[in-house]
């Protein structure tokens, strides 16, 4: 069984699944998910989807509204991958993933989206079929801008930060966000950094 980044957005519906998902799916415990990692900066991050087999997209609708989701995302394809899109059936329909996607990723509409139930007893039946269903893999170009948010396309790193629902106030954000491979600086002070102007606007 591959091991998983679990990528998610906090306090968007998920959390307990995605508790579950860590804790149940094969093999059990050995999954990244920032609840139970040690290093949850962006560099942690990074090296967390680096180090796993295959990416687990478990969607909500504020997930593509969160720069670290999106830089999730991003790493993963350009590190081609495999993608396992999942959504939240007790509070979702398989519709309504689909319209989370933003266009620049229109081709992971082409992958079979799973649903995963918060009743543990459903659950089960859903982590079988997320064992059984063969892996799957963007088809296409990795965009430069996923959601608001802009990448180096050598790096990864978020450059700009585009005004748009859910980042009033990004347009002065996006020189907050360093490169923390060419420019040496501590993106994760740089994104908090921009959440507190984000507070101020």
């Amino acid at each position: 069984s591959p091991v998983y980044f679990i990528s998610y957005k906090t306090d968007d519906k998920n959390d307990g699944i995605v508790r579950d998902l860590c804790h149940h799916l094969p093999p059990s415990g050995e999954h990244w998910l920032d609840k139970y990692a040690e290093d949850v900066s962006t560099k942690g991050m990074r090296m967390g989807i680096e180090e796993a087999n295959a990416f687990l997209m478990v969607l909500s609708p504020k997930y593509f509204q969160s720069e670290y989701c999106c830089m999730e995302v991003h790493r993963a394809l350009t590190l081609k991958k495999p993608i396992r899109p999942v959504y939240n059936n007790t509070a979702y329909t398989s519709r309504d993933a689909l319209k989370w996607i933003p266009k620049e990723l229109d081709r992971l509409k082409q992958i079979n989206f799973l649903s995963v139930s918060e009743d543990f007893e459903h659950m089960k039946l859903d982590l079988k079929k997320i064992q059984s269903e063969p892996m799957s893999y963007f088809d296409g170009q990795v965009p430069e801008k996923i959601g608001n948010y802009r990448f180096d396309k050598n790096s990864c790193s978020i450059v700009t930060v585009d005004a748009g629902p859910g980042n009033e106030g990004a347009g002065s954000m996006g020189k907050y966000v360093a490169d923390i491979e060419t420019g040496g600086q501590d993106v994760q002070h740089s994104m908090d950094q921009a959440r507190l102007l984000a507070t101020e606007t």
